[in-house]
């Protein structure tokens, strides 16, 4: 069995969230941080709790009694393997955890060894503060609610408070922010339908069937739960239950998206052709946009529906 109070919302089942907020940050002093750590353990939203949240949310919608947004804050915590480090933490079997995201993910510079960096981003599209040269980052603390004033509002009664955030006894530095909030109509940028790659994990979703109405084969909980079943690596003890956790910044260029859809699609293009002929603003055909449809979903991976 799972156990579902030792497990992080966000890594199952996703916590309800219309906006989210990152907080970066480098732990300053060790012995404060460690004082203050199991008081913030006890505000950190379990997929216990998470799943109580969703389901007390699917049942009033089902009743139709959910009148409005229900003013909700969860928390999450990760550590990256430096902050591990200074907690004095058994190390991970994984080096590329243990190099850092900027050392698998960035090109070397001239001169630069090809081993300390073995990705392909160009070092300088990075933001600075996760640069190593910048000081690194120890942590980063997930809030996820109804509005970024209730999340502004739940990092003051609890982060900031534990860890002293403004006095002499403050443990840590606040490194670099990302907040963002959900489209009124819950769809992502691109316009698809977002969510449905959630896995289906055996042992925490309810499986009737081999799989569920989305078509998805349920996984072994240790493909992203440590120490399960599926789990092939050889982690400390320390770390069962806990999960990995990737943050990337991604351009999304969605008009050029589409342009470039109708661009290589021989109907749109024959439309815009003639459009830009005649002199008018470019629209294009139902043929058109179904042709449309079809090439960017494959290039998406779904329908915009799911």
């Amino acid at each position: 069995m799972l156990d579902q109070k030792n497990i992080q919302g966000d890594a199952w089942p996703r916590l309800p969230k219309k906006a989210e907020k990152f907080v970066f940050f480098r732990i300053t002093n060790v012995q404060e941080f460690k004082k203050g750590l199991p008081t913030m353990a006890d505000f950190v939203t379990t997929s216990h709790t998470a799943l109580k949240n969703r389901n007390d949310i699917y049942k009033m919608k089902a009743e139709g009694t959910l009148k409005g947004i229900i003013n909700l804050v969860s928390i999450n915590i990760a550590f990256s393997a430096s902050g591990l480090a200074k907690l004095g933490a058994e190390r991970f079997n994984d080096d590329i955890f243990n190099g850092g995201q900027f050392k698998d993910m960035t090109y070397p510079l001239e001169g630069e060894p090809a081993e300390d960096h073995q990705g392909l981003d160009l070092q300088q599209d990075w933001v600075p503060e996760f640069k190593p040269s910048s000081g690194g980052i120890d942590g980063v603390l997930t809030v996820a609610g109804d509005s970024l004033p209730s999340i502004e509002k739940m990092i003051r009664k609890t982060f900031n408070w534990v860890f002293n955030v403004g006095n002499d006894k403050q443990s840590i530095e606040e490194v670099y922010t990302k907040e963002g909030q959900v489209f009124k109509d819950h769809l992502e940028h691109f316009g698809w339908v977002d969510g449905i790659s959630q896995p289906i994990i055996k042992g925490m979703d309810e499986i009737l069937t081999t799989k569920d109405d989305r078509g998805m084969t349920p996984i072994d909980p240790g493909i992203i739960l440590v120490g399960h079943e599926g789990d092939e690596s050889n982690n400390p003890e320390w770390a069962k239950d806990g999960s990995f956790m990737v943050f990337r910044i991604y351009e999304q260029l969605v008009p050029e998206f589409y342009h470039w859809c109708a661009d290589n699609c021989s109907i749109a293009a024959e439309d815009t052709r003639k459009c830009k002929e005649q002199g008018k603003q470019v629209e294009w055909s139902d043929k058109a946009m179904d042709q449309m449809g079809l090439f960017s979903s494959r290039l998406v991976g779904r329908w915009p529906d799911g």
